[in-house]
């Protein structure tokens, strides 16, 4: 028998293990997470990072495909030395914990902004991103998004 503990003592530690390194965060904190993600990446330039970020079947509300939604990514950070993003993050709608839809409000900026009173003097564009986003296991990547340019009013109505 002491085989047979040894397994079972063994089977316990492994669930343990892996019950420890569950994501335990809700499904609104992981959307959050993924939103800050995608800032970091853009604030570091880093284009080739989008790739994950957006499903293999992306389309936009202008008809976009994924391969053309990178392309206009790419030409954006490529086309700016530096990029400092300040966003709010409007509105999460949880579906279930595989999809979710996010409203985001974001000042994209050649210099750093700290917060929304920073914008009023900067040349920053101000758009509104509406993203639909599903996990498939590995995080999530955006679905479907739309993007609208927006006055500053959008981002300071915000708290």
């Amino acid at each position: 028998m002491p085989n047979r503990r040894v397994t079972y003592l063994t089977a316990l530690l492994i669930l343990a293990l892996f019950a420890g390194c569950a994501d335990d965060r809700g499904p609104e904190q992981r959307v959050r997470s993924f939103i800050d993600q995608v800032v970091a990446s853009a604030q570091a330039r880093a284009w080739h990072d989008f790739d994950a970020y957006l499903t293999t079947d992306f389309t936009d509300a202008r008809g976009l495909t994924r391969q053309e939604a990178l392309g206009v990514v790419m030409r954006y950070i490529l086309g700016h030395r530096s990029i400092h993003i300040f966003h709010r993050v409007r509105d999460i709608e949880v579906y279930d914990a595989h999809h979710a839809r996010a409203v985001i409000l974001a000042a994209l900026a050649g210099s750093p902004v700290s917060g929304p009173d920073d914008l009023a003097g900067l040349n920053a564009d101000l758009y509104r991103f509406e993203l639909d986003l599903t996990d498939a296991g590995n995080g999530f990547q955006v679905s479907h998004g739309a993007w609208q340019p927006v006055g500053l009013e959008a981002l300071l109505s915000i708290h």
